[in-house]
């Protein structure tokens, strides 16, 4: 399990920061990056986090009715309550029980990568005589099944080893739109990102892929998970993100975080698919 590895911080999109900015373009999108109206101002380039890739993950769920690769219901941590009282309740005579289920660390376990955000799924306990069908808690229309991007990000050598170096956070937001309408602007940071603490990252750097960047200095790179539930049956709304990583440094009044120096956030839909190996590596 990963509990320790990665911790929920919630970050305030500001971007009068030290982050640096470049107009740089994704090779191969399948949806352009939308303009956002926080623009980063000056005009060196930063190289301490970038966005390398985005492309398919996997689907998953976690209900036993599904078509998706499924992830077993008890490797979640139900909140407020337990496995054993879920269990042990009988809809029959007890009457409905909605329970929500924190399945980050099993899709962690799961797949070996990091989730970007907590995944969280509600549902009901179903009926005893349907729970060899459905499972223990089931879940209306699609939800508790997911589709999910990679996310490779290239951190560098040089800010992962430096000692004010706190981790690799991001702006995350997250919403809805009908999809034959254009989509929105970027929105408030509500998707709930998770911040990977120096700690984790420095651990488990040696086992990432070293590359070199477009100046020559080196770098990690890192894989994280971008996930979201499919779209409810009947709805012509799909969900969507903007997103943009930092890299975190000092304590107190001198924390600060230096961000992708691309203009515009990044947006993510289900057939978004980029490379941008040839802005931001060495060739």
């Amino acid at each position: 399990m990963l509990t320790s590895s990665y911790t929920f911080r919630s970050c305030a999109l500001t971007f009068s920061l030290l982050a640096v900015a470049a107009t740089t373009g994704c090779a191969t999108s399948t949806e352009e990056t939308e303009t956002s109206a926080d623009r980063i101002e000056t005009a060196a380039r930063n190289e301490d986090v970038q966005v390398l890739k985005v492309y398919n993950g996997k689907s998953f769920t976690f209900s036993k009715n599904s078509i998706y690769d499924r992830i077993v219901q008890e490797a979640c941590n139900p909140e407020g309550t337990t496995w054993a009282a879920i269990k042990a309740h009988d809809t029959t005579s007890a009457g409905w029980l909605n329970v929500t289920l924190d399945c980050t660390d099993a899709v962690a376990a799961k797949f070996g990568i990091a989730p970007m955000r907590a995944i969280k799924v509600s549902g009901s306990r179903t009926k005893i005589s349907e729970e060899g069908y459905y499972g223990y808690v089931g879940f209306s229309n699609s939800a508790g099944s997911f589709w999910s991007k990679t996310v490779e990000l290239v951190v560098k050598q040089s800010a992962i080893d430096a000692p004010t170096f706190n981790g690799v956070g991001f702006y995350l937001n997250t919403f809805s739109y009908r999809y034959y309408e254009a989509r929105p602007a970027p929105g408030a940071n509500n998707g709930n990102a998770y911040f990977q603490f120096a700690a984790k990252v420095r651990a488990e750097a040696n086992a990432y892929p070293a590359v070199t960047l477009a100046s020559g200095e080196q770098a990690r790179v890192i894989k994280v998970m971008l996930p979201s539930e499919y779209a409810s049956g009947g709805t012509s709304s799909v969900p969507a993100f903007y997103f943009r990583p930092f890299a975190e440094y000092g304590s107190g009044v001198d924390k600060h975080q230096r961000w992708d120096s691309v203009v515009a956030d990044y947006f993510v839909g289900t057939s978004t698919d980029f490379n941008r190996e040839g802005d931001v590596l060495r060739h």
